[in-house]
């Protein structure tokens, strides 16, 4: 879904507000050889009802190692057929960078859950906001996530 916000144009799913959704975007690569995966995310985060952003770091609330099943707030890259896809990179969006625990990076000052297994160290996670955002359905476009890493 295209969200335009302060002059600022992004994508993202289609309800904010469900916790437990996930759009994909599929790139056939069938027959073609590569030796690099290149590209760039940036993310901006959204506060929700009652103001607390709808992201949550890593959370598995349908298995922790388990690659088709949902594992994060953000964006993640795999490769491979569906039935047998390889994890490459992950861009988790944290809750906050001070305050509760729950939803926060791995790496917060109230660190967040582990990434699975499957992730291991190949993963990027970032907040954008330090504490509790102050309204609802706000967007915080000054302030992107990831930068390009």
């Amino acid at each position: 879904t295209k969200y335009e916000v302060n002059g600022t144009t992004m994508c993202g799913r289609k309800n904010l507000r469900d916790t437990y959704a996930c759009d994909s975007v599929y790139y056939p690569s069938e027959g073609l050889e590569y030796s690099n995966i290149c590209g760039r995310a940036v993310g901006y985060a959204h506060s929700g009802s009652g103001g607390p952003l709808y992201t949550c770091g890593f959370w598995w609330p349908q298995g922790r190692d388990n690659i088709n099943a949902l594992y994060v707030s953000g964006v993640t890259i795999t490769r491979g057929p569906s039935t047998d896809r390889t994890h490459v990179w992950t861009y988790a969006a944290g809750r906050q960078e001070v305050s509760g625990p729950n939803c926060n990076c791995p790496c917060a000052p109230t660190n967040g859950a582990d990434p699975p297994n499957f992730v291991g160290n190949n993963y990027f996670c970032e907040s954008a906001t330090k504490y509790q955002p102050p309204a609802e359905g706000q967007w915080f476009t000054n302030y992107t996530m990831w930068q390009g890493n």
